[in-house]
């Protein structure tokens, strides 16, 4: 997970500061519990499942200023808020290991 936030954080500050993005979309399997938490740890947000190139995807998206706002809070606090987004969009995802995080 950290690797991919910090990476997921250089594309976003390319999108928004270099192309001048308004808004960056993200889509991935609903099952991927991983692709998922990076997303929510990005400030994402989940707008529901759709097709997608005709496989089913869940989609997300996060604006300049709601990247902006997420990268202010501490790590672990955006971590701790990309748990309880998962367990809130599918609790069927969850074991009990990751509860013990929150």
């Amino acid at each position: 997970g950290g690797y991919a936030v910090e990476a997921g954080d250089m594309l976003l500050q390319h999108a928004f500061g270099t192309l001048h993005r308004k808004q960056v979309w993200a889509y991935c399997d609903p099952g991927h519990r991983p692709a998922k938490y990076c997303v929510y740890a990005l400030g994402f947000d989940y707008l529901g499942d759709s097709l997608y190139d005709n496989h089913e995807a869940s989609v997300y998206r996060v604006t300049e200023s709601g990247w902006q706002a997420s990268k202010l809070r501490p790590a672990f606090d955006r971590k701790r808020e990309a748990i309880r987004c998962l367990r809130n969009e599918h609790p069927a995802l969850f074991n009990d290991t990751l509860q013990a995080v929150s």
